[in-house]
């Protein structure tokens, strides 16, 4: 079972899901920043960049600002260790958006830094965005632990006298505490689908928190359940689900049997209504069959009302 995430856990190995980049030395810069202007297909995104880029209202917004005045703050890049070109550390959306003004270069800030401080800069220079998914935020947050681990500091990191906590120097200026960083953290470790729930605002970080303790089959058990009923465990259901992990007696089984899925197959569907009752809204002569489509045609227009889901056409006898 995953334990708890504290500051000895970020920096002792918990991020083996997360690609390696090759560290190239202590955390410092090597040159001044150097100003220039680049071509913009001799840039390219940084490795693994959490943040998403897209083309929505405000980034029409600052397509049009370009238009009429340009980049007006300059591209953070630094020397691209992999290939040939340049590796954006702050400035995708301005990149992104200078293209679609139809600009062939951009102003650039040039730094040559190791991998570690790359990542901080980058993930420090996205977080002060105010709209960002849970999903950017936990990926954002894992990459930079995992770079001020690589810092070598292991002492200040994990809470030493001469400077900040592990979880402390994660949360950095990005306004979060240190239990908002390991909360988010875990849900890296959720299944894609259930981290996409959380970004769609249908399962909430409390909750995904609680599900990123449950093994890949459990969490995928819970999907499943969540394709066929369209439902996902509220918090009661959660603590069930945990206590029955606690017992190591947790099965796919009492998956189902906590969620519903028995509870709601026993539940009857069959209603009798007396004749003499339906008489007093039907003529004598009305037949059966007559009778049943009225009630049918009545019952979905009711249901439409509702908003209820369509469970399919069943055969109905009164």
């Amino acid at each position: 079972m995953a334990k708890n995430v504290t500051s000895t856990d970020i920096f002792n190995g918990m991020f083996a899901r997360l690609p390696a980049r090759e560290e190239t030395g202590q955390i410092k810069e090597k040159v001044a920043e150097q100003p220039a202007t680049i071509a913009l297909n001799r840039l390219h995104p940084f490795k693994n960049h959490p943040f998403r880029v897209t083309e929505d209202e405000q980034m029409d917004e600052l397509v049009e600002s370009i238009r009429q005045y340009g980049i007006q703050e300059p591209v953070l890049v630094r020397p691209d260790p992999k290939q040939d070109g340049y590796e954006i550390i702050s400035g995708h959306r301005r990149c992104h958006a200078a293209g679609m003004a139809g600009l062939i270069d951009v102003p650039v800030k040039i730094k040559e830094m190791s991998d570690s401080l790359a990542t901080v800069l980058m993930v420090d220079s996205n977080n002060k965005r105010e709209a960002l998914l849970p999903s950017e935020k936990a990926w954002a947050y894992r990459m930079k632990a995992e770079a001020l681990k690589c810092q070598g500091k292991r002492n200040d990191l994990a809470g030493g006298t001469d400077g900040p906590s592990g979880m402390d120097a994660v949360a950095g200026n990005g306004g979060g505490s240190v239990r908002t960083v390991q909360r988010y953290i875990r849900l890296t470790y959720l299944e894609e689908e259930l981290l996409q729930l959380c970004d769609a605002g249908k399962l909430s970080v409390g909750l995904g928190y609680a599900l990123s303790y449950f093994s890949t089959e459990e969490q995928n058990a819970i999907l499943s359940f969540y394709r066929t009923c369209g439902k996902l465990p509220d918090a009661k259901q959660i603590e069930m689900l945990r206590d029955w992990k606690k017992q190591g007696t947790l099965t796919l089984e009492t998956i189902g049997d906590v969620l519903g899925t028995k509870k709601q197959a026993a539940v009857s569907r069959t209603v009798t209504v007396k004749e003499k009752c339906l008489g007093r809204y039907f003529p004598a002569d009305a037949t059966k069959e007559y009778m049943e489509s009225v009630i049918l045609e009545l019952l979905e227009e009711w249901a439409k009302k509702q908003k209820l889901p369509d469970q399919g056409a069943e055969e109905t006898g009164l």
